[in-house]
């Protein structure tokens, strides 16, 4: 699995309610890791919901 299908796969366990702790031992990083690609995942869905919304 590459880094992006990791990320990928991490962001939907954790729409799906998966803890960053778990994740983290999982995927064997730290949950810093975890919560940093959270936040760049919730960024890019903020991102994407104002550039739907404005009608482009």
């Amino acid at each position: 699995m590459c880094i992006t299908e990791d990320r990928a796969e991490v962001v939907k366990r954790l729409a799906a309610g998966s803890n960053v702790s778990e994740l983290a031992r999982e995927f064997k990083t730290t949950r810093q890791t975890i919560m940093r690609i959270r936040e760049a995942a919730l960024k890019a869905q903020k991102v994407d919901n104002t550039i739907h919304s404005s009608g482009e």
